[in-house]
């Protein structure tokens, strides 16, 4: 049987707002919730204007005729949550809030709100296959369109397995099966390809097997956290979008190797798929350090038998886990961390063959997930955090292994 590796990408953007005196803001990059400043009141009338051209409120607008606000009733303490449709794929734009959005009055206007949109390109990694990395085109909806040679020149032999982007989603990062090397590729924008990619040999520690080692980023992008098939967690500096070949062991405890990585969005906390253990390990990130990891099971409800992927949901309360072996993803609480088992775990979805690679695009409304036999699936994702009937596309890729969704 062969085993292979991943990379996923659950990156997210939350960003808080500072409180005006009206209004306390957080934005997640796909909605706005909404609280009042003003204690034991209900404003059953407030109002929304988007500022920016391109922007509105996607969904259940009641706009009030004579200001042509979106009307909505709101506390502090009962939430208002306004999903926002906008332009483009990442980008910035204004709002204004009132306490009477009939009038307009008591308005507070709120600048460089984020917004995210649809990923465009999902990334595949084909482990130890000819091409190295796909890009695969998206639709508004997170289905699969049509899938491309990266290109940028890596060469046959490297074996993609690992892949993830930059925070501004210009650059990708690579681990192979083959060479203790990693690849940084500038990704074209427009066509979603690669060009003129480079490699960095890592040299510090000695002895690093890339085999199924992947790797995620901090949140500020100076490190690359990279997992080496003797059970070591390596962290690299990372200096113009280049890892550098000069890196750290964490000092990070793992039983077997690690194959999928993920960290929380605070970059904080690690969670690592143990494929032969088989556990996930979860450690505190202290820069270049780990500390606390404890290797977890199933608690009981699910055993694992050979995790390959781990991925967040948005709001960090799941960690998804697929099991290659058990063509299942396994969907388990994030907390508590420092016990030997994952809590509350259920069955996310099943029968997929030697499932492996797995992504959530950032509004985790879809799954895609990989397995080593070279089928995609494109899954939904239902509000009990299950995986809906999945499209399954094929003839694309050969071994799937780690996928990285692109959205600028």
């Amino acid at each position: 049987m062969k085993r292979i590796s991943l990379l996923l990408l659950a990156s997210i953007v939350y960003q808080p707002v500072n409180a005006s005196q009206l209004f306390n803001i957080n934005t997640d990059g796909f909605a706005l919730t909404v609280t009042t400043t003003i204690p034991n009141h209900l404003y059953s009338s407030a109002g929304i204007k988007f500022n920016t051209p391109g922007f509105s409120m996607a969904s259940g607008c009641n706009r009030s005729k004579t200001s042509g606000y979106c009307i909505f009733p709101v506390s502090d303490k009962l939430p208002a949550v306004i999903p926002v449709m906008g332009s483009g794929s990442i980008a910035t734009y204004s709002a204004t809030l009132c306490l009477n959005g009939n009038g307009p009055m008591s308005c507070q206007q709120f600048d460089n709100l984020q917004y995210i949109g649809p990923a465009r390109f999902a990334y595949i990694a084909n482990y130890g296959e000819t091409p190295s990395v796909l890009a695969c085109t998206l639709d508004m909806f997170g289905a699969i369109e049509t899938c491309q040679d990266t290109g940028g020149g890596i060469p046959a032999g490297f074996g993609a397995n690992g892949i993830t982007l930059n925070n501004a989603g210009n650059t990708a990062f690579l681990t192979g099966f083959s060479e203790p090397r990693v690849y940084q590729c500038p990704v074209n924008a427009s066509t979603g390809t690669f060009s003129n990619c480079t490699f960095t040999t890592i040299t510090t520690p000695s002895g690093y097997t890339p085999e199924y080692g992947m790797l995620v980023l901090n949140p500020t992008n100076t490190l690359a956290y990279i997992g080496d098939n003797s059970g070591r967690i390596l962290a690299c500096p990372i200096a113009n979008n280049v890892i550098q070949g000069d890196c750290v062991d964490t000092g990070a405890i793992v039983e077997d190797s690690i194959s999928g990585v993920t960290l929380n969005r605070a970059g904080t906390v690690f969670y690592g798929a143990n494929y032969g253990a088989p556990e996930v390990t979860v450690c505190a990130v202290n820069g270049g350090t780990f500390s606390s990891c404890v290797q977890k099971t199933g608690g009981g409800a699910i055993t694992f038998t050979e995790p390959g992927g781990v991925v967040l949901n948005r709001a960090e309360t799941l960690v998804y886990i697929t099991d290659y072996n058990a063509g299942k993803v396994y969907a388990c609480s994030t907390t508590p961390n420092n016990t030997s088992s994952f809590a509350n775990c259920f069955t996310a979805a099943s029968g997929i063959t030697e499932a492996w690679g797995i992504a959530l695009n950032a509004a985790n409304t879809v799954a895609y997930v990989t397995d080593f036999s070279g089928l995609i699936y494109t899954c939904p994702v239902n509000t009990d955090a299950t995986f809906g009937s999945c499209t399954i596309t094929s003839g694309q890729v050969i071994e799937g292994t780690g996928i990285a969704l692109g959205y600028s």
